[in-house]
């Protein structure tokens, strides 16, 4: 005789609240995994960078005043708490303002090369650092919650400028500002990178057309170990592309001899028909949250 065949059909009450459940915790893992990415500032103003976790996060140069940093990290829902380090690309004044303030008053951890914080010490534009400080060398790597943080070795007119490069989840995000020239080093990281800021800083035509900068100062620009110019970054993106790299920042783009649109525009005809998305960083403005 023919048993139909019963299943079980929950309320609809109770089988919304358990669709609600799932999909929550299908958005926590979700959120979980996501890096989350802010410039503070990128320009010969001031730099800082945030990358964080849903767990922690770290700040990378503090070049701007520490109240402006503590208000964008608020406007953003980011607890200065919550922020595990400080690294330090090198000594300039545009990347260490609130470095004192962040490490010995806040108690941030302070991480740079012997060389970077030496310099600090020795200048007379910022406070010395007598504690709160860590040591790091280039391409040894650092853990810092979630993230691995690896160190490496840029081309300036500092005392030792590093670029870093940081792991987590399956993902690598690379920030690079301030460097004159593209090493092999430098395309290495382009070339196993998802997410990448790199300093797109002027475009050699306005610099060679400026007369308010003397010939020395264009000299230091244009050197090794001054900056990028537009057409150095577009070439090495073009000839270290790869279908990972999902998002491109341009950064630190000079006030002076170059603007957003023609740094843009310049590497998008470099990277015609590549999938990625590309955007130059406000020189002083934050940008939104980005969730990588």
């Amino acid at each position: 005789m023919y048993q139909p065949l019963i299943t079980f059909c929950p309320h609809p009450a109770i089988f919304t609240q358990v669709l609600i459940i799932f999909v929550a915790k299908l958005e926590a893992r979700y959120m979980q995994e996501k890096l989350r990415f802010l410039s503070l500032s990128s320009s010969s103003d001031g730099n800082c960078f945030y990358l964080g976790t849903q767990s922690g996060g770290i700040l990378i140069d503090a070049g701007i005043g520490v109240r402006k940093i503590l208000s964008t990290l608020a406007d953003n829902n980011i607890d200065i708490e919550s922020i595990r380090a400080l690294f330090v690309t090198h000594d300039h004044i545009d990347h260490t303002r609130a470095v004192c303030s962040l490490s010995e008053r806040r108690g941030v951890p302070l991480y740079a090369t012997a060389k970077t914080i030496e310099a600090i010490n020795r200048s007379s534009l910022t406070p010395k650092l007598t504690s709160n400080t860590n040591i790091i060398e280039k391409q040894q790597s650092i853990t810092i919650g979630d993230m691995v943080v690896t160190p490496f070795e840029l081309l300036h007119d500092a005392f030792d400028c590093v670029g870093y490069s940081i792991e987590a989840f399956g993902k690598r995000f690379t920030l690079m500002t301030d460097l004159g020239c593209i090493t092999q080093t430098v395309s290495h990281y382009i070339s196993i990178s998802n997410y990448l800021v790199i300093e797109s800083n002027y475009d050699r035509d306005m610099l060679a057309a400026n007369t308010n900068y003397p010939y020395i100062l264009k000299q230091r620009i244009d050197g090794n170990y001054g900056h990028l110019c537009n057409e150095q970054t577009a070439q090495a993106l073009c000839e270290n592309f790869h279908n990972d790299l999902k998002h491109i920042w341009l950064c630190h783009i000079s006030r002076d001899n170059n603007t957003p649109q023609l740094a843009l525009k310049t590497i998008c005809d470099s990277l015609c028909g590549c999938n990625v998305e590309i955007e130059p960083l406000e020189r002083c403005n934050p940008s939104p949250l980005f969730l990588l």
